[in-house]
């Protein structure tokens, strides 16, 4: 019996408690972050459109000066154009409900989703690490994400989360 088939065989019969609520929690965060990322990009994008920034030259690039479209690439405007694309920022998120109102004026909603999904990660990668006797897969797993192990490790996770008998998915 190959050593895959062997690690199927020895799932428990019911999935312990963290590990449901672990995927329940990544799941929701993970579908979270992406619709916030979608929502906040899309109005600094128009933001960046309307008010056609230019970037400054920096030093260790080779670009030259620019119109910035991009929301990665704000960091190359001046200060006082970036104070301005910042401001604008979150008066328009919070015009469009997804900077809630008693969220830190300098914080963006995008990247706190983002957080949050990476807290939920760890929390899963834990719970299942415990499951299947790898207490620091967390740790361990760190030190993977360049190669590809990483991801492999939650993707993995989540599938045999979803496909289990005794799992059933969150609704809203």
């Amino acid at each position: 019996m190959s050593t895959q088939l062997q690690l199927a065989t020895d799932l428990p019969a019911q999935l312990p408690e963290d590990v449901k609520a672990a995927t329940n929690a990544y799941l929701l965060a993970y579908t979270f972050a992406e619709i916030t990322r979608e929502a906040v990009d899309k109005i600094q994008r128009e933001i960046l459109a309307e008010l056609q920034f230019m970037t400054k030259p920096h030093h260790r690039s080779k670009d030259h000066p620019h119109v910035c479209l991009d929301p990665k690439e704000t960091y190359h405007l001046s200060d006082s154009d970036f104070q301005v694309y910042l401001d604008e920022s979150h008066k328009r998120t919070r015009e469009a409900g997804i900077k809630p109102a008693d969220m830190e004026r300098d914080y963006c909603p995008a990247l706190v989703a983002e957080s949050l999904l990476r807290d939920a990660t760890h929390a899963l990668i834990n719970a299942v690490g415990k499951m299947i006797g790898w207490p620091n897969a967390l740790d361990s797993l760190l030190c993977h994400i360049a190669d590809g192990k990483y991801d492999q490790f939650i993707e993995l996770s989540v599938k045999m989360v979803l496909v289990h008998p005794d799992y059933i998915p969150p609704t809203l």
